[in-house]
């Protein structure tokens, strides 16, 4: 059964008032960044974290979902139709954590964005020493999609102060897979928030993005 979530829950919006470059982590601690948690409906925990570089289009990005759950997304706009996803789930090690870049063409499951090499994996940021692995608890998945704002057909206005975004979680399931098209089952909640641009857009250029801790 489709069990439909949509949420009011405030996003707590974390400013800091420098942006420091970092020579050695290419995660900037003092980065703008805001965060959105949240239980779904069937009580399994959905944390999202997103940083914005508007003159690259860069979408830094921290999801985490109880690992019980098949896979979790993240899309622009307040509607599947034109969103660009990005789409996390359990390596086929079991232990690593697959993400792709998707768009949505309607409410039918998102294709992946040209071979997904867009994405790319964070290892070195020392707030989230657990990024990109799967556990029997929790499976955090961490990185940057390089110029991908422009691809959501859905608006995405750095300076709204309630910019729309959806999320989903999938059933319970043992989806472990390698490839960045892997096949998901229809999703068991989902839901939409609005996230404040101003706190989590950085205007300039810089390679640093967000702080997920």
């Amino acid at each position: 059964m489709l069990r439909h979530h949509r949420t009011t829950l405030a996003v707590l919006a974390v400013w800091m008032a420098s942006l420091v470059l970092a020579q050695l982590n290419p995660v900037d601690p003092h980065a703008k960044a805001a965060y959105f948690v949240t239980n779904t409906t069937t009580g399994a925990e959905y944390v999202v974290a997103m940083n914005f570089v508007e003159s690259t289009g860069d979408i830094y990005i921290h999801m985490s979902v109880d690992s019980s759950r098949s896979w979790v997304g993240v899309g622009i706009g307040d509607q599947m139709q034109g969103s660009l996803m990005i789409i996390a789930y359990t390596s086929e090690n079991g232990t690593g954590v697959t993400a792709s870049p998707r768009i949505a063409t309607g409410h039918s499951e998102p294709e992946l964005v040209g071979d997904g090499s867009m994405f790319e994996k964070i290892w070195t940021d020392e707030y989230a020493p657990n990024c990109n692995t799967a556990t029997p608890i929790i499976m955090i998945a961490h990185g940057v999609c390089r110029n991908c704002s422009h691809l959501s057909t859905n608006k995405l206005d750095y300076t709204s102060k309630a910019q729309p975004f959806i999320f989903a979680v999938g059933p319970p399931a043992h989806l472990k897979d390698d490839s960045l098209d892997a096949p998901l089952r229809r999703h068991e909640s989902f839901g939409r928030f609005t996230m404040d641009m101003t706190q989590a857009t950085t205007p300039r250029d810089f390679s640093e993005g967000a702080d997920y801790g």
